[in-house]
């Protein structure tokens, strides 16, 4: 709730309202349940309605069918694992370890991928192309989106303005840009990646694309990243920096995971510089401004004139030389250029054109150059796609005075499992005194809360059962299964006390404890386990994004229920032993 950044603004409302109905439980359960129960309890079973009476007798069944065996069963493997301590001790001690460093083949997301149905396209032409061929190109897209099924419409747009100076996402118009809203997931077959894959390929195939991107929409959990993988290059030398982006491109072009990889630039647009010879421009009277002047005019115009439009600003009207007099260099080479003396002499007589590659665009960060080459997926987690980012990285040699940065969605994610990681700690912080000052006692709340490892060994083994990654929602599950799993830890070391009280043995007291404790504990797990499936089957738009949460939950109740009634009471009469014979 006050982590702050990307974790407070994602999770906030969530904790909110669990705060909210904890609180409203603990309110209710201490006032209206003391009251009401009285005279629940003292109406039971007497009612003799029809359906009260199928009622009654289905959860007698349900009693003598699968509570009354699960307290047998749960009686038998306290006996059995107390006289074979040491090995399960152990067993339980490898089996922990073992289940952390599952978390490596999980994986990690910032968010898990969501069926959005929702596809963003990014093409990029190559440099020469003109706005009329770029536009051309972009129909054709449209045909083939047009031709799946499922698109209910879709937004296609190529560039920016030009000449403008752009301090955010910057587009030339070598680029287009595509929205595709498709049914959602419900309706159709297929998937958005599916979707997205045939898209890919079919639009790969057309004449002059570059690069084409396709991703869902919300790829990224945060609008300021370009790409989940983000390589930024820094120097001060365009062909060094073009080589290198190259270089980095072709290597993570080899790397499993990536659906597609693109640069931010590359040095492929063809331009000409005029090369003046001085001595002639000065024998004519010119200077090379004069000519460029004169140049100018001819092929990108003058304003002469100015069309009006009512109750609207006027277009310029530009006079200038016509399209097939400026098709070519060549022709343009040919432009009678004006001199001071009245004569006329082409513009190759005092010029002549160098063919050059210049970066489509620049981009700076600070006062260095950048060019950034970017990665793209599909469900992979994000925590491979950055290994094999580093071994990309690896592979490719530095020059000096270039530097590689890490951008993109690894930079979010590490902030924020920081910080879920630090609200992780001081949860556990605050559970432990809060236990101290309700058991009077240093080392019953460490008992207690031995059981939150093994809720997280059943939240693991979910996760990897289920095909889900270790993300934020993924992180809470596991921090709510602190506040959750250990409400079994308590009752049960709870009831040993009081049947210790009561003048029972420590065996007997335990085993009392576990068959009194069994029902009630089984119903938290199974209610709460009930109320998890639907998300965790994702039977709602947008639910991607918390089934990792249920995923948890379930897979650390399960374990964590099973574990805890075996392996509790075996630590706490362990605890116990360990106080006696320290004291005698």
């Amino acid at each position: 709730m006050f982590l702050g950044g990307y974790v407070q603004k994602v999770m906030f409302p969530l904790v909110m309202v669990l705060t909210i109905a904890l609180l409203s439980s603990f309110v209710v359960s201490v006032t209206i349940i003391p009251l009401a129960a009285p005279f629940i309890i003292r109406h039971a079973g007497k009612d003799e309605r029809p359906v009260l009476k199928v009622l009654n007798r289905f959860a007698g069944y349900f009693q003598s069918a699968f509570v009354d065996k699960a307290r047998d069963f749960f009686e038998e493997s306290f006996g059995f694992v107390n006289r074979h301590k040491v090995v399960f001790l152990v067993g339980i001690l490898i089996l922990l370890p073992i289940s952390m460093k599952l978390m490596a083949i999980v994986g990690r997301d910032l968010m898990p991928p969501m069926d959005t149905g929702i596809v963003k396209v990014r093409v990029e032409t190559e440099s020469d192309f003109t706005v009329g061929r770029t536009e051309q190109l972009m129909s054709d897209i449209e045909v083939i989106v047009a031709e799946q099924e499922g698109v209910l419409e879709q937004l296609s747009y190529i560039g920016g303005e030009a000449g403008l100076v752009s301090f955010g996402k910057g587009r030339t118009s070598q680029q287009i840009e595509m929205t595709i809203n498709y049914i959602d997931r419900f309706q159709r077959d297929e998937s958005i990646w599916e979707l997205e894959d045939v898209l890919r390929q079919e639009i790969q195939k057309l004449q002059g694309v570059k690069y084409v991107d396709v991703t869902e929409f919300g790829a990224t959990p945060l609008s300021s990243i370009a790409a989940t993988v983000d390589v930024q290059l820094e120097g001060n030398d365009f062909d060094i920096l073009d080589q290198v982006g190259q270089e980095m491109a072709g290597e993570l072009s080899k790397r499993p995971g990536f659906t597609s990889v693109s640069r931010s630039w590359a040095k492929d647009r063809p331009e000409y510089h005029l090369v003046f010879d001085r001595h002639e421009c000065a024998r004519q009277g010119l200077t090379p401004v004069d000519v460029s002047y004169q140049l100018a005019i001819a092929s990108r115009g003058v304003p002469v004139s100015v069309m009006r439009t009512f109750n609207q600003d006027g277009v310029k009207i530009r006079f200038r030389l016509d399209t097939s007099s400026r098709e070519s260099m060549e022709r343009l080479l040919s432009i009678p250029i004006q001199t001071p003396k009245g004569l006329q002499i082409p513009l190759s007589s005092l010029a002549r054109a160098e063919k050059v590659f210049v970066p489509s665009v620049i981009t700076r960060s600070g006062l260095s150059y950048t060019t950034n080459v970017f990665g793209l997926r599909a469900t992979a987690p994000v925590s491979f796609l950055y290994d094999q980012r580093n071994v990309a990285v690896d592979n490719v040699d530095l020059p000096k005075g270039v530097t590689v940065s890490s951008q993109g969605e690894m930079k979010e994610m590490n902030s924020a499992f920081g910080r879920l990681g630090k609200a992780l700690v001081v949860s556990i912080i605050f559970l432990y005194f809060t236990f101290v000052i309700i058991f009077r006692s240093y080392l019953e709340p460490v008992v207690i809360m031995l059981s939150i490892p093994f809720a997280a060994i059943g939240g693991v083994w979910g996760l990897l059962i289920m095909d889900k990654h270790g993300c934020m929602p993924a992180f809470m599950g596991f921090i709510l299964l602190t506040g959750v799993i250990v409400n079994n830890a308590i009752l049960l070391i709870d009831f040993i006390k009081v049947y210790r009280k009561e003048g029972h043995t420590l065996d007997e007291a335990v085993k009392m404890a576990i068959r009194v404790r069994t029902r009630p504990i089984l119903m938290t797990a199974i209610t709460t386990i009930v109320g998890m499936v639907p998300i965790a089957a994702e039977q709602a738009i947008g639910l991607e994004r918390l089934s990792p949460l249920a995923v948890v939950a379930i897979g650390g109740l399960i374990v964590g229920t099973f574990l805890t009634l075996i392996y509790i009471p075996v630590l706490y009469i362990l605890k116990e032993r360990i106080i006696g014979k320290a004291g005698a």
